[in-house]
């Protein structure tokens, strides 16, 4: 967690592959997306600042940490995220 959120602070973005249907957005059709990508561009307490294209509410989503970090995943099952410079 302590180097996603010093990846922030840096100003770069995340790029992280999640498992929808663990995030639990309402927003998100049932069951929503096994396997889905939002972009995280800050944090702000303890939680994420996303922009989610997997709902039309998506743009400033916020998610709390805990829930980022329990489901971040690739399509092996390994957590990954990518880091991208602005």
């Amino acid at each position: 967690m302590e180097a996603l959120l010093q990846a922030l602070d840096q100003g770069k973005i995340i790029l992280a592959p999640v498992n929808g249907q663990t995030l639990a957005n309402p927003h998100y059709g049932e069951p929503g997306p096994e396997h889905h990508m939002i972009l995280i561009y800050a944090y702000e307490g303890e939680n994420f600042i996303s922009n989610d294209p997997g709902t039309l509410r998506g743009e400033a989503y916020e998610y709390t940490i805990e829930k980022i970090l329990e489901s971040i995943q690739d399509l092996s099952g390994e957590d990954r995220v990518i880091l991208i410079s602005r």
